[in-house]
């Protein structure tokens, strides 16, 4: 069963697993530009209010980190964290990470991507195809998921993604191959 689409988790709890003040989620709540998913409840009794599952903490935290590290704009930061923790395709669930290589959050100018760097895809020759498709327009960031979406997992106790079968450790991101060649975090690039 898929444990990030239980609504299970409070405003507060998301504040806290993410590093996203809850007032901040509240803002973006109350001004539109996050709303409740599907695996979200809104509780209509006094002092419980919305219940959000951890396809939305993780969506809620990645933005949090692009709208901090490159001051994206809130909604663009918004609708690529969505893609990944909402929208899944034939080679990874909503929420999930790839079960192979490195997953980024690739944003440009055209919108966002989630892709797979590692094994026969090299980072060199997926830059290269976006460097090529972009030509001379504004920047394209590549945002390395595996270990925010980790640690978010982690501090909402759901553990780690269930794929790289690795525990959730206080120091215990050392003891998987892929996380020891990608300690290149995020890297963006100007066109």
């Amino acid at each position: 069963m898929d444990n990030l689409a239980q609504p299970n988790f409070s405003i507060g709890r998301v504040a806290l697993a993410t590093g996203v003040k809850a007032e901040t989620i509240r803002t973006w709540f109350k001004t539109g530009k996050i709303s409740l998913g599907a695996t979200d409840l809104d509780v209509p009794q006094e002092g419980l209010g919305r219940m959000l599952s951890g396809r939305t903490a993780i969506a809620i935290g990645i933005a949090g980190a692009l709208t901090g590290l490159y001051e994206i704009k809130t909604e663009i930061a918004v609708n690529a964290a969505i893609k990944f923790a909402h929208v899944g395709d034939e080679h990874r669930d909503p929420g999930f990470l790839f079960p192979t290589g490195s997953t980024f959050l690739v944003i440009g100018p055209h919108g966002s991507e989630i892709v797979r760097i590692g094994g026969d895809e090299r980072f060199a020759d997926v830059f290269a195809k976006y460097q090529r498709r972009q030509a001379q327009l504004p920047a394209t960031i590549f945002f390395e998921l595996d270990e925010l979406v980790d640690r978010i997992r982690c501090n909402l106790g759901l553990g780690r993604d269930p794929l790289d079968a690795v525990s959730c450790e206080p120091a215990g991101y050392a003891s998987k191959e892929k996380t020891k060649a990608k300690r290149r975090k995020m890297e963006m690039v100007r066109a």
